[in-house]
């Protein structure tokens, strides 16, 4: 869907972004910018360390869509919504119920009849009785069976959809974890370059104190100097372990297994118009569907909620077989069958206003969902230009640290050339080595901005 424009310090090649709905569009991706190598640590080609698991960005993304909770969570409901589709339907299917029963009469039931005024007792069974009985309830009309039935049909499209969304989610943790992991480890490297140059500066300074052109307290600030730069390098690479762990969290590996993250930060500029990405939110947002389901689900309810107002029509059939024997098994001939059909009809007369309060409730509802809806439609216009505004001010961030970069170094290098032939002092020397850690890490913060924005605004067009 991006169409690739050409950055002044890289080549071209294409890539495909986040499926079909965007390809539609057209979009496309270019290559990582070939002046920010520098900025890597090791990249893919580097062997991982033994035992490790090597993941790229795309494998921590389908290793989190298929083990993280709230993807596994997310499609449970879906299950679940199945459930109610079920229960809909069965409602509009006969229900048959069959039951036996078996009594033990301990005293013979018997009736009284009197005669010449007296009165006698008969027995009117004998010791063993069984009950066989078979009704069938099938209904004929109601109104709110064909509403029920639909209603579920909507609960399973919203469900769905916002499993499509939860996933969506899921791959936007997962890069970004993913890319926080890439700029703590892009840290440790400029942390790393900022000791390697304190210690270059240290070792010509102990030139310089051996043939007596400096003084000792020279020489101490260079130590100085080197010493202030390994906590920083500490704390990039513990805030680099700490990412790892996250990584891992995220795509479901266990926390005791390394990772060698085989990508790298790495510009890949992106051009596209905001009409074009706000359109296809609009139509392709899984959480934007989802609400449109649950309106529609509401909708029906209120008919649901209606229909119990008016009168249902069923047939119900009955089937019943008894026997009453001294025998614990009786024979054919001690039973009797008897068989029924009926249309039942009911008719609400008054329930105290009770359905038309539910039907108050329901349409209040369904006037909530319709709100929420618009109200989404807004929040996605929103998030899809804020998605889109970020990513253009990164990539102009990216370029300008690119010029910044180089700039800091060519005057690092000057430096170096002054102080060596005693043209320069130490503080000279070392603000330039700070302009290079600084550019280095803006350049690499800036790779991330970026990376982050475009994945961002993937999520917000609704893409995975």
């Amino acid at each position: 869907m991006f169409k690739s424009r050409k950055n002044p310090t890289a080549g071209r090649s294409s890539g495909s972004w986040i499926g079909a709905a965007l390809l539609a569009v057209g979009l496309a991706l270019a290559t990582p910018a070939a002046g920010q190598e520098a900025l890597r640590t090791p990249g893919p080609d580097a062997p991982p360390a033994p035992g490790a698991v090597a993941l790229s960005v795309e494998e921590a993304v389908a290793r989190a869509l298929e083990s993280h909770e709230e993807a596994r969570i997310a499609r449970v409901s879906v299950d679940r919504t199945e459930g109610l589709i079920r229960e809909a339907f069965a409602r509009a299917l006969p229900s048959v119920d069959g039951t036996y029963r078996m009594i033990r009469n301990l005293q013979r039931p018997v009736l009284f009849f009197g005669q010449n005024g007296e009165t006698e007792q008969i027995s009117i069974s004998d010791e063993n009785e069984h009950a066989f009985s078979l009704s069938v309830e099938q209904p004929i009309f109601d109104r709110s069976l064909g509403a029920g039935v639909r209603a579920a049909r909507h609960g399973r499209a919203a469900t769905e959809a916002a499993y499509e969304r939860a996933l969506s989610d899921v791959e936007l943790r997962a890069r970004r974890a993913y890319y926080d992991a890439l700029l703590a480890r892009a840290r440790v490297r400029v942390r790393e370059n900022a000791l390697r140059l304190a210690e270059q500066r240290l070792d010509q300074v102990r030139l310089f104190h051996d043939v007596g052109t400096v003084s000792e307290f020279d020489l101490l600030t260079a130590q100085v100097a080197v010493e202030s730069e390994r906590p920083p390098l500490i704390q990039a690479r513990n805030a680099f372990r700490l990412a790892l762990n996250s990584v891992k969290r995220v795509t479901g590996l266990p926390l005791e297994r390394d990772v060698e993250l085989s990508d790298t930060l790495a510009f890949r500029p992106i051009a596209v118009e905001l009409e074009e990405v706000t359109a296809v939110a609009l139509a392709g947002r899984a959480d934007l569907e989802a609400q449109k389901e649950t309106v529609d689900l509401n909708e029906e309810l209120v008919k649901v909620e209606a229909s119990e107002s008016y009168p249902t029509l069923s047939l119900l059939l009955d089937l019943t077989r008894r026997a009453s024997s001294a025998d614990f098994v009786p024979e054919d001939r001690d039973f009797s069958q008897s068989a029924s059909a009926a249309l039942e009809l009911r008719i609400p007369v008054f329930d105290g206003r009770e359905a038309q309060g539910r039907t108050l409730q329901a349409r209040a509802d369904y006037m909530a969902s319709l709100e929420r809806l618009r109200a989404l439609e807004r929040d996605v216009r929103l998030q899809v230009l804020d998605a889109w505004q970020s990513v253009g001010a990164a990539a102009e961030a990216v370029e300008a640290s690119q010029a910044t970069i180089e700039l800091a170094r060519r005057a690092h290098e000057i430096a170096v050339v002054r102080f060596r032939n005693g043209l320069s002092t130490q503080l000279e020397l070392d603000e330039a080595e700070q302009d290079v850690v600084q550019a280095e890490t803006d350049a690499a913060e800036a790779l991330y901005d970026h990376m982050l924005a475009v994945a961002q605004l993937e999520n917000a067009i609704g893409g995975r």
